[in-house]
């Protein structure tokens, strides 16, 4: 690889900043050897071994954790939407030899191909005992190492399309890197005048997986190239999801005042004040427009405060990431709303009027999504409850058990009401499912306030069949009202 205008420039300030502030790249962390990985991450065991002549780096293994010592991995998106991407690792020559650099396998066929780059040492804060200890693999207050990774990325950035050089892996599946080039050649440095450089993974994230990309270093007296493998975590993100996907209500009495819940709709890859791709449009309840009685307020973007509490719901106890198990949670921003259920709402057959919520049991599957764009899946809350009226069954479900389908079935449940006058009539239209079926109701008995009636529920012969299915009801209406009595029926036809 032959260096241009830009690169050799890069190479004098990195020249000149080292030679200012006496660091030596001998700190830096060397490949590992015996299969080890660098560092506190997954399986390492922190032990770094120097090899001389070959290339020399601070990080191996990239992946997502908010608590790691080192800035690259607390930054690191380690969240990403479908799509391809390019992961950076840093790494510098400090011998005099050049270095060739061949892609000598991928566990990814589709991440085909990798791209080196020389470029400066990052100019950090010159006033640190230890300016480059973060790039260096040593600790460094935190303050300089954000700032480092700050300057890493910008300078990565800055880096001239034409200065990379793609090589492919030799194992490609992807017909896109044919013509690309098997070998390129690091230039030189020294141990106190290294050579910078940026090496990055091209990634195609479909699944969530870790990358391993077999890198070959050889120096002109070497017969073979010296394998080094970089690794970098991702792991695939929908555009958005909702929190949390289930909201259970309970029990709310008749008369009792709205409840409610706030809704945290997020994602692990976009903001609220972004473009483009990084945009997250507020959301809208899109599942719950004929449903009068759950109402959304407008949403708010949530502060990073709230978008770092809720990665800390949505992440494991656990803490930093372990081997084999999931990364913690990233929430990079979203908004929160507040989900409110009442018993009455307007009825739009009746201005200026109100009507009463179906008594019994129910549950709701309200679908939220963004107002532009669609997500390949549009996250759900599932909300539960139910509402207690004037009229219950006796033991509050329908059990007709067990029964024969070719003989059907018949069971008696008793209606109660504390209220007397009360007139019911079955609606058979609402049941679900459909051939269950309750039979016309005969004569209420009153005593004092109290009204019971002997409900027939029947499933013909030779219908339906099989476990009747969770969430089942037969539906009443209350005559001087129009309220529709939910009540759950449970049973199981076998032939």
């Amino acid at each position: 690889m032959t260096l241009t205008t830009n690169q050799k420039l890069y190479v004098g300030l990195g020249v000149l900043v080292a030679a200012v502030f006496g660091v030596t790249v001998l700190k830096l962390s060397s490949p590992p050897e015996d299969g080890k990985k660098d560092g506190p991450g997954p399986s390492g065991s922190g032990e770094t071994k120097p090899v001389g002549e070959l290339l020399r780096y601070d990080l191996a293994h990239i992946y997502y954790n908010p608590a790691d010592e080192k800035a690259v991995r607390r930054e690191y998106p380690g969240y990403f939407e479908r799509g391809e991407y390019l992961v950076p690792f840093w790494f510098c020559n400090p011998n005099p030899d050049p270095v060739k650099m061949s892609f000598l396998h991928t566990s990814c066929g589709a991440c085909s191909f990798a791209e080196v780059a020389a470029v400066p040492a990052p100019n950090i804060d010159a006033t640190s005992p230890e300016p480059f200890a973060a790039l260096l693999g040593g600790s460094c207050p935190h303050a300089v190492d954000v700032a480092e990774h700050a300057e890493r990325q910008r300078m990565v950035a800055a880096v001239p399309a034409a200065d990379w050089q793609r090589i492919k892996a030799q194992n490609s599946l992807n017909p896109a890197t044919v013509g690309l080039k098997e070998v390129v050649e690091f230039p030189p440095g020294t141990p106190d005048r290294p050579t910078w450089g940026v090496i990055r993974l091209n990634i195609k994230v479909n699944e969530s997986k870790t990358l391993e990309a077999t890198i070959g270093l050889q120096k002109p007296n070497m017969p073979m190239p010296a394998p080094v493998v970089f690794r970098a975590s991702v792991m695939l993100a929908e555009m958005c999801d909702v929190y949390p996907p289930k909201v259970a209500f309970g029990d709310i009495p008749d008369g009792s005042p709205p409840v409610s819940e706030t809704l945290y709709f997020y994602s692990a890859t976009r903001r609220p004040t972004g473009r483009g791709e990084t945009y997250l449009p507020p959301p809208v309840a899109a599942g719950a427009k004929n449903d009068p009685f759950l109402t959304f307020a407008p949403p708010e973007p949530m502060t990073d405060a709230e978008c770092q509490e809720l990665a800390a719901r949505l992440s494991t106890p656990a803490g930093a990431k372990k081997e084999g198990g999931p990364p913690p949670a990233r929430v990079t921003g979203g908004y929160k709303m507040r989900m409110t259920f009442t018993r009455t709402a307007p009825d739009p057959a009746a201005p200026g009027k109100t009507r009463e919520v179906d008594i019994g049991p129910s549950e709701r599957q309200i679908s939220i999504a963004p107002k532009e764009g669609s997500p390949e899946k549009l996250p759900q809350v599932v909300v539960t409850l139910k509402t207690l009226g004037p009229v219950w069954a006796d033991g509050g479900t329908v059990e007709l058990g067990t029964f024969l389908t070719k003989s059907g079935v018949e069971k008696t449940v008793h209606l109660m009401a504390e209220r007397a006058g009360l007139e019911l009539e079955p609606m058979n239209e609402l049941n679900d499912p459909n051939y269950v079926h309750i039979l016309p109701l005969p004569a209420p008995q009153t005593s004092g306030t109290k009204t019971t009636w002997a409900m027939k529920v029947k499933v013909d012969p030779g219908v339906g069949g099989g476990r009747i299915k969770p969430g089942s009801t037969v539906a009443l209406r209350i005559k001087s009202t129009g309220q529709i009595v939910r009540i759950p029926v449970t049973g199981n036809g076998q032939s």
